[in-house]
C-alpha cells in the first residue's frame, strides 16, 4: 500500500514537473517567436519603404526632367517669337502663321498688366482658360527685363497640362506669351506614376502603403485612400507618435479600432506610410507554437521511454541480486543447518560417552571409595584385608569377582569381592565380604 502511495505520488511529481516545464516552454517559445515576428517586420518595413521611397524619388525626378523639358522648349519657341522683327503682334494671321510654324497651340499679345491685345489659338484651349494662374507679376515683369524668360505648367481640372511662356516682345512694349497644350492622355503617358509601384504591393499580403503630400494621400495600393486627407487621422497620428521614421509602433486604423503595426518614413517633399495588421505580423506564430509543443511531446514521450527502460533494466537487475542474494542465503543456511546438525551430533555423542562413562565409573567408584574406608578403619585384621584366591570364571550360577587397585601415595590397595551372577536363583546368590590386600610402594 505504502509503496504504491509514493509510486503515485512520484508519478503526480514528474507530471507537474513536465507540465511546469512545458509551460515555461510555451512561454518562452512565445515571447522569442513574437520578438523575431515584430524583428522580421521591421525589416519587412524597412526594405519596402525605402524601395518606394527610392522609386517615388527616381519617379519624381524623371517627371520633372519631363517637364523641364517642355518647358525648355516652350522657352525657345518664345524667344524665336520675341526676336522676330517681323511679326506683327496685332495681327491674327500672322501670329496663326508663327504658331503653326513653332508647333504651338496659340499666341497671345499681352499689355503691362495681363490684359489681352491680340490672340490666336489652335483649339479650345485660349488665355481665358488659365489667366487666372498667370496673375502673379513674375510673369508680367519680363517687360522690366528684356532678357528674361518665364516658364511655367499648368494642369486644368480637365486634366490636361498647358506648358506657358511669357517674353517681351523686341517689336513694342508688349508680353509675348505662347503656350502648348498636352492632353491627359499624353500627359499620364510620359509622367511616370508612383502608383504603379504602389499596385505591385497586394494589401493582404504586403500591408497598406500610401504617399502623403500636402497632408493629402495622393498614392496607396487601397484605392480607398486616395484622396484622404491625414490631418485628424488616428493611424497616422498613431504611427507619428514614434517620434522619429523609420521606427515601428503600434497603432489604430482609420477608424481607430483593431490593432496595427506601423512605419513612417520622409521623402523629399513627401511622407510614406505602411501599416500591416496584428494578425499578420503573428501569423507565423502559432505555427511555431505547435512545432514547439509537438516537440517537447515528443521529448517528454522519449524522456518517459527511456526512463521506462531504464527502470526496467535496473528492477531487472535487482531482481537478479535477489535471486542471487537469495540462493546465496539458502546456501548458507543449508550449511549451517548441516554444522548444527553435526554439532548436535557430536554434542549428542558427548553427552551420552559422558553418561555412560559417569554410569560406568562412579558405581566401582562407589564401591572403591567404601572399600578403601573399611580398609582404612579393618587395616590391622590381616585375615580380613589378606587376598584369597578367587574363581574368575563367569556364567550362569557362578560367582563373579571384582578386584578394584588403588593408588595413595605410595600406597596401593587391591579390594576383592564377589557376588553371584543375576542369572543364580536368590537362595544361592550370595556376595562376599570385600577382601583388601594393601602394599606399600
Amino acid at each position: 500500500m505504502n509503496s504504491n502511495k509514493k509510486s503515485f505520488l512520484s508519478g503526480m511529481r514528474l507530471t507537474a514537473l513536465y507540465l511546469l516545464m512545458g509551460v515555461l516552454l510555451l512561454l518562452a517559445v512565445t515571447l522569442f517567436s513574437g520578438q523575431e515576428s515584430m524583428r522580421a517586420t521591421e525589416e519587412y518595413f524597412d526594405r519596402t519603404i525605402n524601395f518606394v521611397k527610392v522609386q517615388s524619388t527616381s519617379y519624381e525626378k524623371y517627371n520633372d526632367t519631363i517637364t523641364a523639358k517642355a518647358l525648355r522648349r516652350m522657352a525657345v519657341s518664345v524667344r524665336q517669337l520675341a526676336e522676330d522683327d517681323a511679326l506683327d503682334l496685332y495681327d491674327p494671321e500672322s501670329l496663326r502663321v508663327k504658331t503653326e510654324s513653332l508647333w504651338l497651340t496659340g499666341i497671345a499679345v499681352l499689355d503691362a498688366d495681363g490684359k489681352l491685345l491680340c490672340e490666336y489659338m489652335d483649339g479650345d484651349i485660349g488665355y481665358a482658360q488659365f489667366a487666372e494662374s498667370l496673375r502673379e507679376r513674375a510673369a508680367l515683369n519680363v517687360l522690366q527685363n528684356p532678357q528674361k524668360t518665364y516658364i511655367k505648367r499648368i494642369l486644368l481640372q480637365d486634366g490636361r497640362a498647358v506648358d506657358v511662356a511669357t517674353r517681351r516682345a523686341a517689336a513694342g512694349d508688349a508680353v509675348l506669351l505662347a503656350y502648348r497644350v498636352t492632353l491627359p492622355e499624353f500627359v499620364e503617358g510620359t509622367d511616370l506614376s508612383i502608383q504603379s509601384v504602389l499596385d505591385g504591393y497586394p494589401k493582404n499580403i504586403s500591408g497598406t502603403i500610401f504617399i502623403v503630400q500636402d497632408n493629402k494621400v495622393i498614392a496607396a495600393n487601397d484605392p480607398d485612400l486616395i484622396g484622404l486627407y491625414t490631418t485628424n487621422s488616428p493611424l497616422v497620428q498613431g504611427i507619428r507618435k514614434a517620434g522619429a521614421p523609420d521606427i515601428l509602433t503600434h497603432t489604430r486604423d482609420w477608424a481607430n479600432s483593431g490593432c496595427y503595426f506601423g512605419m513612417y518614413s520622409n521623402g523629399q517633399n513627401f511622407d510614406l506610410y505602411l501599416y500591416i495588421g496584428e494578425k499578420s505580423v503573428f501569423r507565423n506564430s502559432s505555427s511555431t507554437l505547435l512545432a514547439a509543443l509537438i516537440l517537447y511531446l515528443i521529448f517528454v514521450a522519449v524522456l518517459q521511454t527511456l526512463r521506462r527502460r531504464t527502470a526496467a533494466v535496473a528492477e531487472h537487475l535487482r531482481k537478479e541480486q535477489a535471486q542471487k542474494y537469495h540462493a546465496q542465503l539458502e546456501e548458507q543456511n543449508r550449511k549451517l543447518e548441516l554444522a548444527v546438525r553435526h554439532e548436535a551430533a557430536a554434542n549428542r555423542a558427548k553427552r551420552e560417552f559422558l553418561f555412560n562413562m559417569s554410569h560406568d565409573i562412579r558405581t566401582p567408584m562407589n564401591a572403591i571409595i567404601g572399600f578403601t574406608s573399611l580398609a582404612a578403619t579393618h587395616i590391622e585384621n590381616k585375615e580380613q584385608v589378606h587376598p584369597q584366591n578367587f574363581d574368575d570364571g563367569i556364567g550362569p550360577g557362578r560367582e563373579i569377582t571384582a578386584i578394584f587397585a588403588i593408588r595413595f601415595g605410595h600406597n596401593l590397595i587391591l579390594l576383592r569381592t564377589k557376588r553371584h551372577d543375576s542369572a543364580c536363583p536368590k537362595s544361592r546368590r550370595k556376595t562376599t565380604p570385600p577382601y583388601i590386600t594393601f602394599f606399600r610402594l
